[in-house]
Order: structure tokens, then C-alpha cells, then sequence
């Protein structure tokens, strides 16, 4: 496999979890979900994407997420050139993905979207990204329920995006 594909972990099929790894110095991502119906929690991931530009701590593009949770993770050290690395989840998710109780920080963008990712569950995180706190990538449209996520870098301007006791926070 080529060093630049190389990942920590692929999750294929549905109702698959992965659950209280450590996953760090991978060539791109930490997780990729090519499934749904999957349940990634309790991991530390940090140290990702020594090889590449393009990719996440936890990745997924062009699925259905189908309930898929992300929940409980611990993310860090995720950084690169060209597109911007992701630390929580760069994805095409849809429909009804939870992301819940994540912390993320000293990622070029904690939390990064690709278009149209829409009606994912953004509650209670903690995101602190050195470029910005939540992103999307090529104008995505981002229908999303943030409440209670804390962020300490100014987000990218979210379309249509829900947002109910959210901190919006910029250190000065």
C-alpha cells in the first residue's frame, strides 16, 4: 500500500466499532469510515497525516452515515499543507451522525465538512483548531444542530447552520 494511503484504522460494513485505540503516527488518517451504522468512541488519536494533505483524524467522504456516532474522542497534532487537516472529522456524512462530547485542539480545523454534509448532531464538544474551530471545504452547505460546543477559534461562516448555546470564542 502506498505510503500515502496508509491509515490506522478502515472501517468497511455496517455496525462496526472501534473503541479505546490509540492511533498516531499514520501517513493519512486515523479512522476512515467507507460504512455506516458504525461507532467510533473512546479513542486517542494524534500525530496523523505525516505523509499527505488531504485527510482527517477521522474520515469519511460520499456515505451515508446512517446513524454512525462519533462520540468521546481525544484529538491532537493534526496539521499540513495544501487542503488543511482536520482533526475531528472531514466528511461527507448524511444523514443523522451523532458528534458528541469530542475534545480537539492544535488541528488546522477541529472540525471540517465537505459539501453537502447535512443533518449530522454536533453537541457538547470541545474545538480548538489553529486555522478555524469548524470549516467547511468548497462552499458545502451545512445544515447542522450545534448546541453546547465550545470553540476557541473563529469558525468559517456556517450556512443555515443551527446553533443553540453554542460559544463562538476568539483568543485574543
Amino acid at each position: 500500500m502506498p505510503a500515502a494511503t496508509t491509515l490506522g484504522v478502515t472501517v468497511m460494513g455496517v455496525n462496526n466499532r472501534v473503541t479505546q485505540s490509540t492511533i498516531f503516527n499514520t501517513g493519512r488518517s486515523g479512522i476512515r469510515l467507507d460504512s455506516g451504522s458504525d461507532q467510533i468512541d473512546h479513542n486517542r488519536i494524534y500525530n496523523i497525516g505525516l505523509l499527505t494533505t488531504d485527510f482527517g483524524a477521522i474520515y469519511t467522504f460520499g456515505i451515508d452515515g446512517a446513524g454512525s456516532q462519533i462520540d468521546y474522542n481525544i484529538i491532537s497534532n493534526v496539521h499540513s499543507g495544501g487542503f488543511g487537516a482536520a482533526g475531528s472529522i472531514s466528511t461527507t456524512i448524511r444523514p443523522t451522525t451523532s458528534c458528541i462530547h469530542n475534545v480537539v485542539y492544535d488541528a488546522d480545523f477541529a472540525l471540517k465538512m465537505n459539501p453537502d454534509s447535512i443533518d449530522n448532531r454536533i453537541y457538547n464538544n470541545t474545538l480548538i483548531g489553529t486555522q478555524a474551530s469548524v470549516a467547511s471545504s468548497f462552499g458545502a452547505d451545512m445544515r447542522e444542530a450545534f448546541s453546547r460546543t465550545i470553540s476557541l477559534a473563529a469558525p468559517q461562516p456556517l450556512v443555515r447552520a443551527q446553533r443553540r448555546r453554542t460559544t463562538w470564542t476568539h483568543p485574543s
